[in-house]
This record gives structure tokens, sequence and C-alpha cells, in this order.
């Protein structure tokens, strides 16, 4: 039967087996033991509702980017409860306006919030976009004038 298992074994569980000491094994329960003090810890664990909560908003991330890297981590949760969901959301955000009027009027579902930022997302790129187009001439006419000037 060891003989069997051995072939099945490959990479670190190989070497794992190779590793242990002749007769050092007496049982399948003991191989077991071994094996699993040796490889759980190197297991992904699910994360957890709570888990959430470490979840942040980076200082240049937008709204938008931090709500999709929010929600790429809730994926990962089996059982994920939505009142808990909308707490962490809130508890990652920046000091910002939406952050603001979700804490003068809280929403009590994730729906609700959700619709709520995507109208900040909306205005948030709005203003990205206007305050682009407002350099770029000024771009535009420092370049002009560097050709001018040479």
């Amino acid at each position: 039967m060891c003989k069997a298992l051995v072939a099945t074994l490959t990479g670190p569980a190989l070497t794992r087996y190779s590793s242990l000491p002749p007769c050092s094994i007496a049982s399948w329960e003991q191989l077991k033991t071994q094996f699993y003090a040796q490889f759980t810890t190197s297991q992904k664990h699910r994360k957890t509702s709570t888990s959430l909560m470490q979840v942040r908003q980076r200082k240049v991330e937008s709204l938008r980017g931090y709500l999709a890297r929010f929600n790429k981590q809730a994926l990962q949760v089996r059982s994920l409860n939505q009142s808990m969901v909308v707490t962490a959301i809130q508890h990652g955000l920046r000091p910002s306006p939406f952050n603001f009027s979700i804490s003068k009027n809280p929403l009590q579902t994730l729906d609700a919030l959700m619709s709520h930022a995507q109208k900040n997302i909306n205005t948030e790129e709005a203003q990205t976009q206007l305050r682009d187009e407002e350099e770029r001439p000024d771009k535009k006419r420092r370049d002009t004038e560097e050709r001018k000037s040479k």
C-alpha cells in the first residue's frame, strides 16, 4: 500500500515523504497527521465577512476602483452577510463627499449603497474628465510657445 502511495506523490509531498526516517510511521493515521501538520498551513483560507473590514480605499484610488477591489474580495466570502458588507464598505472609505453623505444619511441595503455610489462615481469621473480637458489646452499652448522660442 505504501508503494502505491509513493507513486501518487509529487513535489513537496514526495519530498516530505522521502525525508521521513525509516520505520518512523507506524500507522496510516500517524502518516495523515504528519502530512496535515506539514501542509495545512500552506492552504489558502476562505475569507469571512469580518475580513472585509480590512479592505480600505487607497490614497489615490477612485471610488470605482475601491468598490471593484472590495467586490473581488467579497466574492471569496461564502455566506456573505449583506449588512456586514455595507458596514465594511463604509468603514473602508477615505474621507470624501460620498463618505460624508452616507454617514449623514446611512443606507441600509447594499443595493441602495451601490446605487448611491454609482451616482458619485459618475460625478467623480465627470469632474476628472473636465479637469483633464482644462489642463490639455494649457499644455498645448506651452508646447507651442516652447517650439516658437527655439
